[in-house]
């Protein structure tokens, strides 16, 4: 069995997943944290980001994640917590036609 090459490029380690509802987000960012050993955080379920404390709260949760994390949405209200420290941003842009057949 032939060894693999050594990447060229660094592996993600900590990765924003954004995009409209029904592009594929959640199943992108489980797909990956599970692929890349990190931690999946899903903005949804942080709570309400109109809430005063929603911020305070997506810091908690990625200091409690580590090095390694994927988060799964736009982080509204929460950007200068999470943008800073994200190493990579995936867009998912999808035709209407297929984010409708989605939804």
């Amino acid at each position: 069995m032939a060894a693999r090459p050594a990447p060229t490029e660094p592996i993600p380690e900590r990765i924003v997943v954004i995009g409209c509802a029904g592009s594929g987000k959640t199943t992108l960012a489980r797909a990956l944290a599970g692929r890349l050993g990190a931690r999946h955080l899903e903005r949804d379920a942080l709570g309400d980001d109109e809430a005063p404390s929603f911020a305070t709260q997506v810091a908690a949760a990625i200091d409690a994640a580590g090095s390694r994390w994927v988060f799964d949405g736009a982080p509204y209200n929460a950007e200068l917590v999470v943008y800073p420290q994200a190493d990579t941003v995936v867009a998912l842009d999808y035709p209407r036609r297929v984010v409708q057949r989605r939804v």
